[in-house]
């Protein structure tokens, strides 16, 4: 996102302008001992039980909160 975001804004009436982007914690359910967990990357084994996949819970979103044109 940053690397297409400076590429796109590069000489155009956008140059200059400001990303920010906030990650969200990532959490992953293991269906085989129901533990909701932490997790740093997509492909995680269960940290308790060492089942896989993890079903993510939380952290693949994204959303534009805020956008301001001058």
């Amino acid at each position: 996102m940053r690397f297409c975001f400076e590429s796109v804004v590069a000489g155009s009436i956008a140059e200059g302008a400001r990303l920010e982007i906030e990650q969200p914690e990532a959490l992953g359910w293991c269906s085989a001992c129901q533990q909701l967990m932490h997790i740093e990357q997509r492909f995680e084994v269960c940290a308790h039980c060492g089942h896989f996949p993890l079903e993510i819970r939380q952290g693949e979103q994204m959303r534009i909160k805020y956008l301001e044109v001058l």
